[in-house]
């Protein structure tokens, strides 16, 4: 095997090892807005980890109506992540780190359906 393609697996395994031990670190997700839940299923964390991962950075500086949720992602260390979270009628969505309000990331259509999908529940 030639070392570009020994490479490309490499490469591969270690983003989807790195995956799967996130949701390995976090303990729950708790989300506030429209909806008040808390999720601590390992397939529940990671259709918001697989959102936040897969997302897309908006150019330029946002300026956004209030978000519909908020989630705290806390961790096994008891280190916490917040986000706000828009999501839409039409399958759409955007999410904003916190600590970072003026830039934003829009979500792909698959992801803001799984996310609508968890929190209709």
């Amino acid at each position: 095997m030639n070392k570009p393609a020994v490479l490309l697996f490499l490469v591969i395994g270690l983003l989807i090892t790195g995956c799967t031990n996130l949701s390995g670190n976090v303990k729950k997700i708790i989300v506030t807005g429209e909806k008040t839940a808390a999720f601590d299923g390992k397939d529940d964390i990671q259709i918001f980890l697989h959102a936040i991962q897969h997302s897309k950075k908006i150019d330029g500086v946002l300026d956004v109506r209030k978000s519909n949720y908020k989630f705290k992602i806390i961790y096994k260390n008891k280190k916490t992540k917040s986000y706000s979270l828009w999501l839409g009628d039409h399958h759409n969505g955007m999410i904003m780190d916190n600590e970072n309000t003026q830039t934003g990331y829009t979500l792909a259509k698959f992801d803001a359906e799984k996310l609508l999908k968890l929190l209709s529940k």
